[in-house]
């Protein structure tokens, strides 16, 4: 599971209301630490999303709750039943839990504070303060005017966010409801645990925090004060999309989804 693909969608969702759809098509590009950039192809329909990579693509079936990873370098596919994920993962927990009953009070203790430090599980993770810090300083991406704020979880920098105004960038509620579906649905199918702690963005959050509704069109991303990436939205349009975009590849091979096991 790519969650960083959710936080980057999710990033963009807004509250849907009613009226005509139009398909959106989402073109970025994305530089990492090496300086050798990428692009990446956002593809929304009314019920399905793609994201598409130069290595992987990840195809979303909204009202269905279903995903398919593409790994285009082994010419292979997972498909993905999120709500099944989510049973796998509480089951999984559960045992955790069970192990940990029979471990020494000084170690159980020990072992529970480092996995709130590591683990996305739920009941072990502690919830996460996000907060959007604004820094004063505007830049002009493109042909977007936007704002730009640190975003930080429990006061550690996670990205420098540049976010422009949902309209100027062309971007209607319409336009985004099937994003606000697909994070209902992660929400609901996912153990709280993980999508509490930033797997699903909270839009609502971000716009009451930042006094809008807008979306990041450049990013970059921060781990233990480094920059990671920085990702930059090129285009935004409004065309029909090929139902052919969401076919998996012809010659590539089905892939079991790995088990999620805990330690014996």
């Amino acid at each position: 599971m790519r969650y960083g693909v959710f936080i980057l969608a999710a990033g963009l969702i807004g509250a849907p209301v009613a009226g005509a759809y139009a398909d959106v098509t989402v073109i970025s590009e994305t530089t990492g630490a090496d300086g050798v950039a990428s692009a990446r192809t956002m593809y929304l329909t009314a019920d399905r999303m793609k994201v598409d990579t130069p290595k992987f693509a990840l195809i979303f079936e909204i009202g269905a709750g279903e995903m398919v990873n593409i790994l285009k370098d082994k010419k292979q596919y997972m498909e993905v039943d999120v709500k099944a994920l989510g049973a796998r993962i509480n089951d999984a927990t559960a045992m955790m839990k069970q192990k940990l009953e029979s471990v020494p009070e000084a170690q159980r203790k020990m072992i529970e504070a480092m996995m709130a430090q590591h683990s996305g599980l739920p009941g072990v993770q502690k919830a996460v303060a996000t907060t959007y810090e604004k820094t004063g300083e505007s830049k002009t991406i493109g042909a977007w005017p936007c704002e730009m704020f640190h975003l930080k979880r429990d006061g550690k920098l996670v990205a420098d966010l540049c976010i422009a105004k949902a309209d100027a960038v062309g971007l209607t509620a319409d336009d985004l409801a099937v994003l606000h579906n697909l994070a209902a649905t992660m929400v609901k199918s996912l153990p709280e645990g993980i999508t509490r702690n930033g797997a699903v963005t909270d839009f609502d959050e971000q716009s009451k925090q930042i006094g809008f509704a807008g979306v990041p069109v450049e990013t970059t991303l921060h781990l233990n004060g480094a920059a990671l990436s920085t990702t930059i939205v090129k285009s935004v349009d409004h065309a029909p999309i090929a139902p052919d975009t969401f076919v998996i590849p012809a010659g590539y091979a089905k892939r079991d989804m790995p088990g999620l096991t805990i330690g014996q």
